[in-house]
């Protein structure tokens, strides 16, 4: 699948900085996104985005919204299915986020393509073991990114999670719907609305 080659070629060679960190350098990390992306389009799914890579969820796994513990545990039947093609890294590494955002999605059998605004890590300078907000470059690069990946999966829907990532989509023009994010107390409201949409 040549789209998907291409797409993990661009990420993977994006350096990383003194205040981002690129996860997809690091090849397995860039294996389980595309192992991930070449088996999600063959299934239906749907298109959440959030803000950016957490430094114990996606900076760690290279899948949005998945620390390493979801992946060891099997936590989805769709994690189960590809289990055998990812690297599980630290399985003790857990992230709230994650453990809140694949519950919601085997309790309502939803197959998700997790992505955010800009896929790379943000952190504060010089210490990627921390998060921060991406900025309006690095907004408009993620841009790029998302337009690309719309270009290889066809999501039934799409969904902002949090304020950041529905206020960017609204200004593409891109139809979706919103969700609260998980983190910062909203994991309740986070599931209540995944259980609203998909009842």
């Amino acid at each position: 699948m040549p789209k998907i080659d291409s797409f993990i070629n661009k990420l993977s060679s994006r350096p990383s900085a003194n205040a981002v960190e690129n996860q997809y350098s690091c090849p397995a990390k860039a294996d389980n996104l595309e192992c991930y992306l070449r088996q999600i389009i063959k299934v239906e799914h749907t298109l959440f985005v959030g803000e950016a890579p957490g430094h114990l969820g996606a900076a760690k796994t290279g899948i949005g919204f998945t620390s390493p513990f979801q992946l060891q545990q099997g936590t989805h039947p769709f994690i189960d299915s590809i289990l055998g093609g990812l690297s599980v890294g630290t399985a003790s590494i857990k992230e709230s986020t994650a453990k809140c955002f694949w519950e919601s999605m085997k309790n309502h059998n939803i197959n998700p393509v997790p992505w955010n605004v800009f896929p790379f890590h943000p952190h504060k300078e010089g210490d990627p073991n921390s998060n921060r907000t991406p900025n309006k470059r690095e907004i408009s690069e993620g841009i790029d990114y998302l337009h690309k990946l719309l270009k290889i999966i066809k999501p039934q829907k799409i969904f902002s999670v949090g304020r950041f990532a529905d206020n960017l989509l609204n200004e593409l023009k891109i139809e979706h719907l919103h969700v609260r994010h998980p983190s910062y107390g909203g994991q309740t409201k986070f599931k209540n609305q995944i259980k609203d949409f998909f009842k």
